[in-house]
């Protein structure tokens, strides 16, 4: 945060209207002490709550959120990604209504795929298509190895798949020796590749050639998942979604369209559902329906048209 201010500190303003747009607390903390920027905020989870999800250090978890009512309170706008986010800042900092809007996030494809491209003869996605060859199903979890993204949940519905379906993590965190310890116990671990954190390049590239992007997320210590990410750029890039039922993944998939929902942390169901995706006919409309989508609900022309909005509304101009 020290950091963010002393840059701020030598940021001049343009003539005409300014609006600084902070994606976290820190950044928007850091903007506030300078005294020199109308704020907007973005809110994209609780964060006091996730770093003591991460971290199980109530002292650290406290300051953060003291940084978030600063953030939240003192903002002229407060954009949240999905409805959950909204009713969080909502009822957890006693704000306005008026004052908080929700924008979801967005996703250009043409940029996903350049990018995927540029990465396309990386050893992984290589790997990854000599795998799907050999008539491997490749299930992709792009997914941080924390308590909320139930990538140790997951491991369940494997031992429920046909022996040629395997699950490749991409991510690291805290619950990786945990989930090392179930893959031995389960005598999973051929069917299981924990890639570690990659180059945002190398995911996308494996987003694009996998059989199916899985977000099996779980509610933890009271963070549920937003709009993920992952499951926009997964549809963008023509990968079925097949994902859990809640939070804001609720909100962007609309099961049989453009993705499918298992309920959370129910091993069977999230099987069930990664199986129908044998179906061509049903892979095809889930493949065509995510990529409309993207482009009519979750582009970047109208988040950015939403987002100026906004900015108006910031500066009183709207």
């Amino acid at each position: 945060m020290a950091l963010a201010q002393a840059l701020l500190r030598h940021l001049e303003a343009p003539p005409g209207p300014l609006v600084l747009h902070a994606h976290d607390p820190f950044t928007a903390c850091a903007a506030l002490e300078t005294g020199k920027f109308p704020l907007v905020v973005t809110i994209h989870g609780p964060a006091h709550r996730e770093f003591l999800m991460d971290y199980g250090h109530q002292e650290l978890s406290d300051w953060v959120r003291s940084l978030e009512e600063r953030a939240y309170r003192e903002a002229r706008m407060v954009l949240a990604v999905d409805e959950g986010q909204k009713q969080y800042v909502l009822e957890e900092f006693s704000l306005p209504e008026e004052k908080v809007a929700v924008v979801p996030n967005a996703v250009h494809r043409e940029s996903l795929l350049k990018q995927a491209g540029v990465w396309a003869r990386h050893p992984l996605a290589e790997s990854l298509e000599k795998t799907l060859h050999q008539g491997k199903r490749v299930i992709l979890l792009p997914r941080r190895l924390v308590a909320k993204n139930g990538v140790h949940q997951a491991l369940e519905a494997l031992p429920l798949l046909p022996p040629e379906y395997t699950f490749w993590v991409a991510g690291d965190g805290p619950l990786r020796g945990e989930i090392e310890t179930r893959l031995r116990e389960l005598g999973l671990g051929p069917r299981v590749r924990l890639l570690g954190e990659q180059p945002r390049g190398v995911v996308l590239a494996l987003m694009q050639r996998a059989w199916a992007v899985l977000v099996p997320s779980i509610p933890s210590q009271g963070v549920v998942e937003a709009t993920s990410i992952a499951a926009l750029e997964a549809m963008a890039l023509g990968t079925p979604v097949v994902a859990s039922d809640l939070g804001g993944l609720r909100e962007m998939i609309r099961p049989g369209e453009n993705g499918l929902l298992f309920p959370p942390g129910e091993a069977k169901a999230m099987a069930e559902a990664l199986m129908r995706l044998e179906d061509k006919g049903l892979r095809q409309i889930l493949v065509q329906g995510g990529l409309r989508y993207v482009e009519e609900a979750w582009g970047v022309r109208q988040w950015g048209e939403t987002i100026l909005a906004f900015y108006q509304k910031a500066l009183g101009e709207g």
